[in-house]
């Protein structure tokens, strides 16, 4: 039988707390905040697009600095014309602070993230719950004759296909077309119409880690040969 001396009956005790507490300080590593880390803030930084089909084109750009901003194109309004906002995480919860003031002032909205990951995001508030899509965007113009043309095929690599606005009631949106890509991926991107060739034929970009806007199409009409 093995006897301990009161001596080391308190060099255990003492051992045995300082394990207890070096436990408890690493499960609850906390971020520069004070919050008890939960999701990595690093991957909130980046482009979202909102996994709704009645509100496609909801876009929510996250910057490093804490501050970003949001627009929808379905509104006709693009990222130049976007509303700002501010954000913070703390643990699960993350702060939207918008620069738009109401009568009471900024109101912070407050929601509750359920998951995120490096492609995907969802949080939730009081009301329903929200998913989005880490993306980076493509975006370009086909014209014939200096002048918008719409119903364009545009088919990206990825296997999205997009036909080129003919809204009129947009005029700013005219013959413009939006792919949504993978961030790191590659994408080739072809316009077709019948009657018509294009230059450049196609655009690829390699290794999308930002949006690309410009990327523009001008349509040729095929001459057709004289009937004799």
């Amino acid at each position: 039988m093995l006897n301990y001396s009161l001596s080391d009956k308190k060099w255990l005790k003492l051992l045995l707390l300082s394990t207890i507490i070096v436990l408890l300080l690493f499960s609850c590593k906390k971020d520069s905040q004070g919050c008890k880390a939960k999701f990595d803030e690093k991957l909130l930084i980046g482009q979202w697009l909102l996994n709704d089909a009645r509100k496609y084109g909801e876009y929510w750009l996250y910057n490093s600095n804490n501050r970003g901003k949001s627009w929808d194109e379905n509104d006709d309004v693009n990222e130049n014309e976007a509303q700002s906002f501010e954000w913070s995480l703390c643990g699960a919860k993350l702060e939207l602070l918008h620069g738009m003031e109401s009568s009471q002032g900024r109101i912070p909205k407050q929601y509750t993230i359920t998951e995120l990951t490096s492609k995907t995001l969802k949080y939730r508030d009081d009301y329903r719950s929200y998913s989005y899509t880490k993306v980076n965007t493509v975006r370009g113009r086909v014209t014939q004759n200096n002048s918008p043309l719409s119903g364009v095929l545009i088919s990206a690599s990825t296997g999205t296909t997009f036909n080129t606005d003919d809204n009129k009631d947009h005029e700013n949106k005219l013959g413009t077309y939006t792919i949504n890509v993978s961030p790191g991926s590659s994408v080739t991107i072809t316009p077709s119409l019948t009657g018509y060739t294009f230059s450049p034929p196609n655009i690829t970009i390699n290794n999308v880690t930002s949006n690309h806007n410009n990327q523009n199409f001008t349509a040729i009409p095929v001459t057709q040969p004289p009937n004799y």
